[in-house]
């Protein structure tokens, strides 16, 4: 049986139609990105413009973005939970 060269394999590749393998994980990491990039955006917006209206620390803006702080942890009196 004669080897395969890579051009071979290439061009059966390339013939093959593109199919719900191809698709899926393409519309898997779109929605993936865009939900990073709104993330990104919703998080700017609170630190940008709704963190000076509000008078925001830094602490106080990193608690609006949904991550949670030691000092969380000592006001309300419990150690080592999260």
């Amino acid at each position: 049986m004669a080897a395969a060269t890579s051009d071979d394999l290439l061009s059966v590749l390339d013939q093959c139609p593109l199919n719900g393998r191809y698709w899926a994980p393409f519309d898997l990491l779109s929605a993936v990105g865009v939900v990073d990039f709104f993330d990104f955006f919703s998080v700017g917006f609170r630190v940008a413009v709704v963190g000076p209206q509000w008078h925001l620390t830094w602490s106080d803006g990193s608690h609006s973005a949904g991550r949670r702080h030691r000092s969380d942890r000592r006001r309300a009196g419990r150690r080592g939970a999260w």
